[in-house]
């Protein structure tokens, strides 16, 4: 896999707050995490604060309370608190919660068909418009805070994963 050169850009240029996003944003993409270690290799040599101390929230490490809205929790949570402790957490509850999708594994360039999706106990759980109206309250979430934190920055980030979202919504045939 090649790490796409915007995200370079970002990491060369040491801006943690992109790279964190990028980072996250990935996180989604990717539920097997193939690319999330790749780019977080290329970004731990290049930018050496990039990890926050842990902000001691105490986190659910029970999987039934892994659902979509403690994931999106999460994923805002991360981009002010980019600790390890929060992406090991992260990568379990993405893991859990798409580990069907993750077992696929469709070759590249492959369509993915829309409809739902089965999760690990056999219960129907994600349409990909589901899906979508995730991504898209993650991103207006991450806007929203961006506003509070007067980071113009996030605020537009947190605009281009919500209109991802519309897009996701959107496509779903």
């Amino acid at each position: 896999m090649a790490i796409i050169p915007e995200f370079k850009e970002e990491v060369d240029n040491g801006d943690r707050l992109g790279t964190r996003i990028m980072l996250k944003n990935v996180m989604l993409d990717d539920p097997s995490f193939a690319m999330f270690d790749e780019m977080i290799q290329y970004a731990e040599e290049k930018i050496p604060d990039l990890y926050d101390e842990h902000n001691g929230e105490e986190f659910s490490y029970d999987k039934t309370q892994y659902t979509i809205d403690y994931m999106n929790t999460q994923f805002v949570a991360v981009v002010n608190n980019f600790s390890k402790e929060r992406i090991a957490l992260l990568r379990d509850v993405v893991q859990y919660i798409y580990a069907d999708e993750i077992k696929k594994e469709q070759p590249v360039g492959a369509k993915q068909t829309s409809g739902s999706s089965t999760h690990k106990n056999g219960q129907n759980t994600l349409t990909k418009k589901q899906v979508g109206a995730g991504i898209t309250a993650v991103g207006a979430v991450t806007a929203l805070a961006g506003i509070c934190l007067s980071e113009g920055r996030v605020v537009v980030a947190g605009g281009v994963i919500a209109l991802a979202g519309i897009a996701v919504i959107i496509t779903d045939n």
